[in-house]
């Protein structure tokens, strides 16, 4: 599913082999979809992305379907901010809408102008990951709304500064890891995963974990909570990489790969302690014995609290980088 998306994305499509690019994103979006349902932003992003490529047709355009995919595309608190509503009022134009949508419309993409989200804002270590330049975009939708050709401008678009291109690649493979789901294998942009972060920890009763070690409780912020030896700890487990795994791959991420029985022992009794002692939090012997044990089935204690544990983890923090997530 993520490969689909990965390449779906890629942005050498965005430029060129419109059909070939067409035929990945319709597979993208669907993955994105129910019943899978991927959180946002993957249905909005996928769902945008496709109705560029849908517009390019010229006088065969479906505006219909176009509306439907811009429409989903801005669902989500508008999380692409105003773009997918500006197109937006190609396509209901083109569809022959009453003044009054198109106005509602309008209204919506000026407001989210001046309420743009942190997602699409330049992210510290994204580099290279921006908005794509207006003047592109307005050229855009000059060949969309009067219907030229788009070939015209294929090739000649950088989209090396596209915000979309290579999402999850090297600096910008960010993860939301959740002891609730399976580990997840979507990456995003540090300030998307970031944004996801904060609102999962702000919904419920969990421990929520930082790749710097530090923590959030419901009622507390504990800073430097976890060495970075125990956040590799956190991630491999959240990942349910099973014991064998960890030994067979464990020099691709872990600060210590040649750790004895005796000094696994040690980290073992100092995790546990720094739950109970520098978080305040009950642990049960039982579970979390079988939480750090994590032979990789399904039946796989999830949590070693009696929390749910969210996480925002790029892997190549790591002091054996350069790093890939473990699959």
């Amino acid at each position: 599913m993520s490969q689909k998306l990965k390449q779906g994305l890629d942005k050498k499509l965005q430029s060129g082999g419109q059909q070939d690019a067409i035929k990945l994103l319709e597979e993208a979006y669907q993955c994105a979809r129910p019943p899978s349902q991927l959180p946002p932003p993957w249905p909005q992003i996928t769902a945008y992305r496709l109705a560029h490529l849908l517009m390019r047709s010229g006088c065969k355009t479906d505006w219909h379907k176009i509306d439907c995919l811009l429409e989903e595309a801005s669902s989500g608190n508008s999380i692409l901010g105003a773009m997918p509503l500006i197109y937006r009022l190609v396509s209901l134009q083109k569809c022959h809408a009453p003044p009054e949508k198109l106005e509602d419309v309008y209204e919506s993409a000026v407001k989210k102008l001046n309420q743009q989200l942190p997602v699409l804002d330049k992210p510290k270590r994204d580099e290279g990951h921006l908005i794509q330049l207006n003047a592109v975009n307005l050229l855009e939708m000059a060949a969309y709304f009067i219907g030229l050709k788009y070939k015209t401008l294929e090739g000649q678009i950088e989209l090396g500064n596209d915000f979309f291109a290579n999402l999850g690649v090297g600096k910008s493979a960010w993860f939301v890891l959740d002891s609730q789901q399976e580990g997840s294998s979507i990456a995003y942009p540090e300030s998307m995963a970031r944004q996801i972060f904060t609102e999962q920890r702000g919904t419920g009763n969990c421990l929520a974990i930082e790749y710097n070690g530090d923590a959030y409780l419901p009622d507390r912020y504990i800073k430097n909570a976890f060495t970075e030896q125990q956040i590799c700890d956190w991630y491999l487990r959240l990942k349910n990489v099973s014991l064998q795994s960890r030994r067979d791959k464990n020099k691709r991420c872990i600060v210590d790969p040649e750790r004895t029985e005796e000094a696994e022992r040690m980290s073992k009794k100092r995790f546990r302690d720094c739950l109970i002692k520098k978080l305040g939090l009950a642990v049960d012997q039982v579970n979390f014995d079988a939480w750090w044990k994590n032979d990789g089935s399904s039946n796989t204690v999830k949590s070693p609290i009696d929390k749910p544990v969210i996480m925002l983890i790029n892997p190549m923090v790591f002091k054996k980088s350069p790093l890939s997530p473990i699959e």
